[in-house]
């Protein structure tokens, strides 16, 4: 390397390593002082944009525990009310069945009557009384509450635990209407072995349909099987038509002792069809839904290969009006042929038409008494329920509660592993960076000398 006095080159070289050291040690104090190994967008932008989003996700899980706590408080408040309403209904009721003996005067009745009307009012205070954070829990019109209990659209519950007001005097009204399936057999006098009625939306329309089943033996012909079907679709106007309807005589013989009936989706093809097997020396079949609720029946298979396995029943509910009260299909068979009665609800069943209020009832007399007992009866019955639904909700907001701790945990780790320093290594680079500055002080002092070589050349 030439000497020269112009330019000193290892000075200048020195002073950009001291520079740099000097830089280095900056960041290092920031990143230890601070406790981040990001604190700026140039440190790393990439990392920065992932750590902020992940801090985001932390607070909003955070928040959506908070707002499950809260929910499971407000539940449990529901629960201690509903547990006591409980006792007070089972009360009424032990009052209720004495009142109704016969052994008790009308004098002594009265005494008890004067119990009875005190629970009544208890009952109705709790259902007025009871509140979280302002708001009444038994008396609200939705009788539900909204926990946003995740992130997103997608992160709301709906416990549900229907309103108390409401639990009050006579049950909703029944509609029936008759519909019959196909005429009875032409050959012989059928025997009925079995029976059984389905209850789904076979046509896609968001309401429910009912399918039913008769499977018979035909004494004359030589004890041969004898299959009978009939479909119902349900429609918003409350009137129900007879889409399909089909029977078949078999050679099966014996096959007559009972009935077992499935929903499935028997060809695969998103539509759901009908199982049915026999028992006896066993046999199956289906009924294949064409997607509009129309059913073509297969051949009767013998063997007990294929079993379904819900024992036929005479009646099932399901809405089959679309209106979100629970309706009722009974199934008999007069003249060994099928018939449906298609029993539409009005409204749910309720205990009184009185709000807040467990309706006017009196233990005065042993006729009172008895009538009272069923509605008081319903009543425990209906409260049981609710009781019951908000045991699950509790329980599913217990659930959500454990995830969303640990998904804060989670955001909260991956976070740290991108923002917060390693402090063993800081320590260390801090070391390495103090060496090489307090070297790069003593060569920088080494190489501004060096020009003063050249004044022993000039003399």
């Amino acid at each position: 390397m030439p000497l020269t006095i112009g330019t000193n080159i290892a000075s200048l070289r020195t002073q950009r390593g001291l520079s740099e050291s000097t830089s280095n040690l900056s960041k290092i104090f920031e990143r230890l002082s601070s406790g981040q190994r990001i604190n700026s967008a140039s440190d790393d932008a990439a990392g920065l944009a992932v750590a902020s989003t992940l801090n985001a996700d932390a607070r909003l899980v955070s928040q959506s525990l908070r707002n499950i706590n809260d929910g499971i408080s407000a539940l449990s408040i529901v629960d201690s009310a509903l547990s006591e309403t409980t006792s007070i209904l089972e009360r009424l009721e032990e009052l209720s069945i004495q009142a109704a003996n016969g052994s008790y005067s009308d004098a002594q009745r009265s005494a008890l009557d004067d119990e009875a009307q005190a629970l009544k009012e208890e009952f109705a205070r709790i259902v007025a009384t009871t509140e979280f954070n302002g708001t009444n829990l038994l008396t609200s019109s939705n009788a539900s509450i909204n926990i946003q209990a995740g992130i997103g659209g997608n992160g709301q519950l709906n416990a549900q635990f229907r309103n108390l007001a409401e639990i009050i005097s006579g049950l909703g009204t029944y509609t029936n209407q008759s519909i019959n399936g196909p005429t009875a057999p032409p050959v012989g006098t059928p025997a009925v072995g079995g029976a059984g009625v389905v209850s789904a939306d076979f046509n896609g329309d968001g309401i429910d349909d009912a399918v039913s089943v008769l499977i018979g033996s035909l004494t004359s012909a030589g004890n041969q099987i004898y299959l009978q079907y009939a479909s119902v679709e349900g429609n918003s106007s409350g009137t129900y038509s007879l889409s399909d309807s089909g029977s078949l005589n078999s050679s099966l013989n014996g096959i007559t002792s009972g009935i077992s009936i499935d929903v499935i989706d028997y060809q695969g093809d998103g539509d759901l069809d009908v199982l049915f097997s026999f028992t006896g020396t066993g046999g199956y079949g289906y009924l294949v839904n064409d997607g509009t609720g129309n059913f073509t029946h297969t051949a009767l298979t013998s063997g007990s290969g294929v079993t379904a396995s819900n024992a036929g029943v005479s009646s099932i509910e399901g809405d089959y009006n679309g209106d979100g009260v629970t309706d009722n299909v009974a199934l008999t068979y007069p003249g060994n042929r099928i018939n449906m009665q298609m029993q539409t609800q009005d409204t749910e069943s309720t205990i009184t038409a009185e709000p807040v209020e467990l309706g006017t009832f009196s233990l005065s007399t042993a006729v009172d008494a008895s009538s009272a007992l069923a509605t008081i009866s319903t009543a425990r019955e209906l409260i049981s329920g609710i009781h019951g639904r908000l045991g699950a909700s509790l329980s599913r907001l217990e659930a959500a509660s454990t995830v969303n701790a640990a998904l804060h945990t989670e955001f909260s780790a991956a976070a740290s592993r991108i923002m917060d320093a390693d402090i063993a290594e800081e320590t260390a680079k801090l070391v390495q960076q103090n060496i090489l500055r307090e070297a790069s002080a003593a060569v920088l002092a080494q190489a501004n000398q060096q020009p003063s070589l050249v004044l022993s050349l000039l003399e």
